[in-house]
């Protein structure tokens, strides 16, 4: 699996997603993130802290949080969302 690490950002803004069928909520952030690495031919699956681990359940949350760096050293690929490009950033990093 690919592993997504990133800022959740602000957590009172989200916006509404289809995973499986079932609609959720995601941070701004987030779904920003997505839409760059979406890809219309390839399907990607990801480790996303948000939605693999169930935030409403707070004993859960607790035991996976634990694990995060055993889930992050596991995963084939990790891949870091720094946000979208500003003030010519992506500059850098296509050198």
């Amino acid at each position: 699996y690919t592993a997504l690490s990133y800022a959740w950002g602000n957590c009172d803004i989200t916006q509404l997603i289809t995973l499986n069928g079932r609609q959720s909520y995601i941070t701004e952030n987030l779904a920003i993130a997505l839409r760059h690495m979406q890809h219309e031919s390839e399907g990607l699956v990801l480790w996303i802290d948000s939605i693999c681990i169930n935030q409403q359940d707070g004993l859960e949350k607790a035991y996976q949080v634990q694990r995060m760096a055993k889930i992050y050293s596991s995963a084939a690929i990790v891949l870091a969302w720094l946000g979208p490009a500003r003030d010519d950033s992506d500059l850098t990093m296509s050198k």
